[in-house]
């Protein structure tokens, strides 16, 4: 391997690069979702107050 990249081993290539979802395991892309780790479509489907169905009786 060539380049910066070389010299770094052990560490993330990209360093603004957060962990995946908790629920769908999709890559998170803010500091927001990295926070709750549920990307955006999550917090959206599991926002409370939202009624999907999903919920108590």
């Amino acid at each position: 391997m060539t380049g910066p990249e070389s010299h770094l081993t052990g560490f993330q290539a990209n360093p603004n690069e957060f962990g995946k979802c908790s629920n769908c395991g999709k890559l998170l892309t803010s500091k927001q979702e990295e926070k709750v780790k549920l990307c955006k479509e999550c917090q959206k489907r599991l926002a409370p107050g939202e009624d999907h169905g999903t919920g108590g009786e």
